[in-house]
């Protein structure tokens, strides 16, 4: 199995609405899921309406989550952000903890990987 996601990025995104789903997303309703989260999206998209992404961000923890509302925008892309926006990205950025340091084993698999493609 995999380990857990150190952090999310989310950008105007939706729950999935598949039957064999729903166990899940009753359960992260009680115990919504605890990890770093940044959730992004447009306050006027054309294709996945903001409801859809709020609720998909309602299954994180408000206290681990980050969310910027665009409402400057139109659209489904994110064209551009204004600066407030910008330094919310990069303070979310900079308050995860740094990745673990790769093992020696790690460098020679991956190393070894990349020669052999």
């Amino acid at each position: 199995p995999f380990p857990p996601p150190g952090f999310l990025i989310i950008l105007s995104a939706r729950v999935s609405d598949h039957h064999t789903h729903a166990e899940l997303l009753r359960q992260t309703a009680l115990a919504p899921l605890r990890v770093p989260s940044l959730v992004i999206y447009n306050g006027y998209d054309d294709l996945v309406d903001p409801w859809y992404t709020r609720q998909l961000a309602a299954t994180l923890a408000k206290e681990t989550r980050t969310e910027i509302k665009l409402v400057h925008e139109r659209g489904h892309g994110i064209k551009r952000m204004l600066d407030h926006e910008l330094a919310q990205v990069r303070a979310f950025l900079r308050s995860l903890p740094p990745p673990p340091p790769k093992t020696l084993s790690r460098i020679l698999y991956d190393g070894a990987r990349s020669r052999s493609c």
